[in-house]
């Protein structure tokens, strides 16, 4: 039973790890273009995948220079991607930026006021947090 929990748990990592990979690196999956038929079905949904995860791999180089009989000089197509931005990209900045810039004044004021991680339970901390929590982003920044 051990064995087959572990090989279970290292077949889900493996596959959140490709996942993350995938995510971080070449765009969430769901935006993914698929490649339909004539009908509307369904013939190829990893078609911009295999690009998009070649694309991460690639030196960008042709490493093999000398084949004999290819010519040194030829022509390719050059296709630009459609950049799509997110609607929530703006927003979401903001609230990160604005979260950093809250918790570094948290921990400054925390350690003025000699609160460490073992009290910062205590009264004051409370009170202290609140204060900041009702605090605007300007003023924030001004204080910092």
């Amino acid at each position: 039973m051990a064995i087959a929990a572990f090989l279970s748990r290292v077949s889900a990592a493996s596959n959140i790890s490709i996942q993350e990979v995938e995510r971080l690196y070449a765009g969430h999956p769901a935006f993914f273009k698929w490649k339909y038929g004539s009908n509307g079905e369904l013939i190829d949904r990893s078609i911009d995948q295999h690009k998009r995860l070649g694309g991460l791999i690639s030196t960008g180089q042709n490493n093999v220079l000398d084949i004999p009989g290819i010519p040194t000089k030829y022509t390719c197509a050059e296709v630009d991607n459609e950049m799509i931005g997110s609607a929530l990209q703006d927003d979401l900045s903001k609230m990160i930026e604005d979260g950093e810039l809250r918790s570094a004044y948290m921990r400054s004021q925390l350690d003025k006021a000699g609160i460490t991680f073992a009290n910062s339970n205590s009264e004051e901390a409370k009170q202290l947090s609140q204060k900041i929590e009702n605090m605007s982003i300007d003023e924030i920044k001004q204080a910092l």
